[in-house]
């Protein structure tokens, strides 16, 4: 009976330590994730792409079991004069543009590496991993105040924002 009731007052302990370590892994992801970011934007070139089509995905969701999602093909045409094409990759529940329609983009010149030019294409996952961090590395001091955070920045991002890491 006593390691029982040892092994229950250690619990409370052990669970506001978990928060924490994970809080801490998410914060060094998010680190790397900002310093990625920046060297693409310090080294990307702007240019504007055009809509060629979609790529039409399956998505597993929660609620409905799977959902089709549609990524966006961009073809663009680089600085030497070459004609390149990439998939996006931010994924929407909705046609985000026309065939045709004209999209700002970011491209590395010697990789083929491109990116739509929006906020969230290019600071999303930073973000949320660095919300998440702070939520459950602050969770550790204040349980009951950061875990209603955690759910709400959960259910704003939808979690599936994540998908780019």
């Amino acid at each position: 009976m006593e390691d029982v009731k040892r092994n229950i007052d250690i619990w409370p302990d052990t669970v506001s330590v978990l928060p924490l370590v994970v809080g801490i892994l998410l914060a060094i992801l998010a680190w790397y994730l900002w310093r990625r970011q920046w060297r693409f934007l310090r080294d990307s070139i702007k240019t504007t792409g055009q809509l060629i089509g979609y790529e039409s995905r399956e998505d597993r969701d929660s609620d409905s079991g799977y959902t089709e999602v549609y990524v966006p093909i961009i073809r663009y045409t680089a600085l030497d004069g070459s004609t390149r094409e990439f998939v996006d990759a931010m994924s929407s529940g909705k046609k985000r543009y026309a065939p045709g329609d004209p999209v700002r983009i970011r491209y590395l010149r010697q990789e083929h590496q491109a990116s739509v030019d929006s906020f969230f294409a290019l600071y999303g996952a930073q973000l949320i991993c660095t919300l998440l961090a702070w939520a459950l590395s602050s969770q550790a001091s204040y349980p009951t105040r950061s875990g209603d955070v955690l759910l709400a920045i959960l259910r704003i991002t939808n979690v599936r924002a994540c998908g780019r890491l």
